[in-house]
Order: structure tokens, then sequence, then C-alpha cells
């Protein structure tokens, strides 16, 4: 990331309205090379991605040229984990939705949990934590058949002892206050306590969930690139007012969630029409 003048700065804190967008182009060319170019790379990004994020626990680069690639590698990897969980859901077998939901628990257990010697909120193996128990979650989602999910791989006890981890390094390292953690370890043990089968059956029957769940994938990416620029101009908007946090708090979320409907629902049909589809007809090829 450039400033005017030309110098490379640390995105994350020195352009928080438009950091994730040098990262996401970034990510585009890693989905280009490791799906579209050469499919055999993606376990190169894999592992380079894992080598930069892990190197941050052993030096910092005084490069900030350096600094940035290397942070942007490290975040490719949160992504490639995604990747390579539906990739290989078949071959897996983590067991059903219960499972995934288990897993999805103690991944944010894991997300509390600080690495490093001091408190980062871009810790890579916390976030790595989250995200490995996610696309667990995911590949349990994207499973086409029920059977393929009765044979788990990955029993009881591995779920017990991977929980177990969580909380401990949760208690051990983390800067949560002392109700999150009572929290989120009474959910780890009901979670990894509690029949899987029993957990799934519990969630198919919440189906008035589903419109709501549909409602918020089809905004989703518009959240994504919505929320951070909108949560910096209406913080500094309402700041100057004596706002309680949660009403604040809902305003932010409220004006999100309302620019990615507008900008999904309704901006994309007038692009789709007036824009991409004369462009299209111009040059069917």
């Amino acid at each position: 990331m450039q400033t005017l003048p030309g110098h490379i700065v640390p995105p994350i804190p020195s352009n928080m309205a438009l950091w994730s967008l040098s990262y996401e182009i970034f990510f585009y060319l890693v989905i280009y090379t490791t799906i579209i170019f050469r499919p055999q790379l993606r376990w190169f990004w894999l592992a380079i991605s894992l080598i930069a994020g892990l190197s941050g626990y052993m030096f910092d680069a005084e490069n900030r040229f350096i600094a940035h690639l290397l942070s942007m590698l490290a975040f490719s990897f949160y992504w490639l984990v995604g990747h390579f969980f539906v990739l290989y859901q078949r071959k897996m077998k983590l067991g059903g939705v219960g499972a995934g939901v288990t897993f999805l628990v103690i991944g944010m257990t894991l997300s509390r949990t600080l690495f490093g010697a001091a408190y980062d909120y871009y810790d890579f193996l916390r976030l790595a934590g989250f995200a490995l128990c996610s696309g667990a979650l995911i590949s349990t989602l994207v499973a086409v058949e029920s059977e393929e999910t009765k044979d788990s791989l990955v029993g009881k006890p591995v779920m017990i002892s991977i929980g177990i981890f969580a909380v401990l390094a949760m208690w051990i390292m983390s800067g949560s206050n002392m109700s999150t953690k009572l929290v989120l370890t009474a959910l780890t043990m009901a979670a990894i306590a509690t029949p899987t089968k029993i957990i799934e059956s519990s969630i198919f029957r919440l189906r008035a969930l589903n419109y709501p769940l549909v409602f918020l994938g089809s905004i989703s990416y518009a959240l994504y690139v919505t929320h951070v620029p909108l949560i910096i101009i209406l913080d500094e908007l309402l700041g100057k007012y004596q706002y309680n946090y949660v009403i604040k708090s809902i305003t932010i979320l409220g004006a999100a969630v309302a620019s990615a409907v507008f900008l999904e629902l309704h901006f994309q049909k007038f692009v789709r029409r007036f824009l991409v589809g004369p462009a299209v007809a111009r040059n069917p090829y």
C-alpha cells in the first residue's frame, strides 16, 4: 500500500477504510494461480502462506514492503484453508453437521487465544485455529450425500482433546474478560459432551433460520466491502454525540446492512442491465 508521495506503509493501521482492497487483489492473484492457471501450485501457496504467518512470531520485518508482503501471504492462508476443505471434503469425512458445529464452537474459543507475546488482533495462529475449525463446518455443510458423513475419520475423543486444548489455551493465553471465558468454556464443554447426532437434529429443526441465513449470504460480500468504511465514518460522526455504545453499534450495523442490501439487491441489477448486458451484447465472445 503506497501513500500519495509513494511511501510504503502498513495498510491495516495506516488506511483502515481501504486496507482490505490491497489484500483482496492479492487473493485474486492466488485464486488465479491455484485454480485457473496452475492448480498444482495450491500446495506451494499453502506452504508459503504458513511460513509467512509463522515468521511473525520469529522476527519483525523492518522493511515495510516486506512486512506488507508477508502479511498478505499470511492472510491468504485462511482463504486457502477453506479452499482445501471444500476441495477434499469427501476424503476428510469429518462427520455430519453436528461435528461441524462442534468444531465451530471450538474455533470460537481458539479465536480468543493469543499465541504471540503481546496483544495482536491479527495473531496468525488464533485466526488460523478459527479458520481450520470453520473450514470443518463448511466441509460438513457442502457434503453432497449424507452417506459420505456416516463413517467419520474424526471421532469424539479427538474432538474432546481439541476442545480441552482450546479451553486451556484460552484460559492461559487470552486477554478476554472473565465472563467471555466462562461463556466460551461452557459452550465448548457442552458441544464436545453432546452427541453430534443430537446437535445435528437440533440444527435441522431450526428451519426458521433458513431464510435469514440465505439473505445474509446474499449480501455478505457487499457487507464485507462496506462495513469498515462505514464504521470509521459513522464512528467519527457519532463520536461528537454522547450516544450509548449499544445504540451506536446498532446504528452502524443497520447502516452497513442497508448499504449492503442496496448494493447487492438493487445496484447490481442496474449494473447488469445497463452496463454488463450491453457490453456482453457488443462483445459476445
